[in-house]
C-alpha cells in the first residue's frame, strides 16, 4: 500500500511540475503539494488543495 501511495504522489508531483513549466530546484515543493492533494482525496475531501489546518487551542 505504501509503495502504491508513493507512486501516486510521484506521478501527481510530476504532473504538477510539468504543468508549471518544469522549473529546476523545486522537487520538494511539488512532492509536498502532490502529497497533500492525494491525502486529501483519500480522506474524502476530493479537493486539490489541502484543508487549512486548525489553529492549536490553548487550555482555559
Amino acid at each position: 500500500m505504501k509503495e502504491e501511495l508513493q507512486k501516486r504522489i510521484q506521478e501527481r508531483a510530476y504532473d504538477l511540475w510539468r504543468d508549471d513549466g518544469q522549473p529546476h530546484g523545486r522537487a520538494q515543493e511539488y512532492w509536498l503539494r502532490a502529497e497533500a492533494q492525494i491525502l486529501a482525496e483519500l480522506a474524502g475531501g476530493g479537493s486539490e488543495e489541502p484543508a487549512t489546518p486548525l489553529a492549536p487551542t490553548t487550555p482555559t
